[in-house]
């Protein structure tokens, strides 16, 4: 038999390493072998299943595959007993992102998405920000408001204003927003490309 752990190692060191490719050749690995491991037969089986799911899934959002992200972490999301907030971040982000390709069900995937991450209540500026974005894609600025107003100002937050005010069509406060955004953060990818 077969330890699967040497082949997440390999994904993850390689994911941190920024060759996401390379990471998904071993994380495919990782799953294609699981059934045949010694993993899959102790009791710890499900657990490397679920790391395994989760690493893929961060993986094929690193990659653009924001379809099949959608389906692996949805998967995770499923077998975990009780939410992770980070799994439900990423699984709200990838459903932000293939929304964007998927215009048949894009106002249910920003719904599901947007469903997450309010149930989850937390009040941390990352979180806080694809809230109000996802919210303002759908019209609901009285909910990105409400996101936005727990948050403290920080360059993200600076983003998502600006975003949320350039769907309402106030674009001289989402130009200003953006504008603060980038005194602080001259080469914030996402500052620069909602400017």
């Amino acid at each position: 038999m077969v330890s699967v752990k040497q082949f997440i190692t390999q994904a993850k060191r390689l994911f941190d390493s920024g060759d996401y490719v390379g990471a998904y050749s071993f994380i495919e690995m990782a799953l294609n072998t699981y059934y045949i491991s010694d993993e899959y037969f102790t009791q710890e089986g499900e657990y490397v299943y679920r790391d395994i799911l989760y690493w893929k899934g961060l993986i094929e959002l690193r990659l653009g595959k924001y379809d099949e992200a959608v389906k692996t972490l949805s998967t995770l999301n499923t077998r975990l007993t009780r939410q992770r907030p980070d799994v439900v971040y990423y699984l709200s982000l990838a459903d932000y992102y293939y929304s964007f390709f998927n215009s048949q069900q894009r106002d249910s995937l920003l719904k599901d998405a947007l469903n997450g991450l309010t149930q989850l209540n937390i009040t941390n500026n990352k979180f806080l920000a694809l809230t109000a974005i996802i919210a303002s894609e759908l019209g609901d600025f009285n909910e990105a408001q409400k996101a936005l107003n727990k948050a403290a100002w920080s360059p993200i937050i600076g983003i998502a204003k600006s975003h949320m005010y350039r769907q309402m069509g106030r674009l001289n406060e989402a130009l200003n927003e953006v504008e603060s955004a980038l005194k602080l953060e001259p080469v914030n990818v996402s500052a620069l490309i909602e400017k």
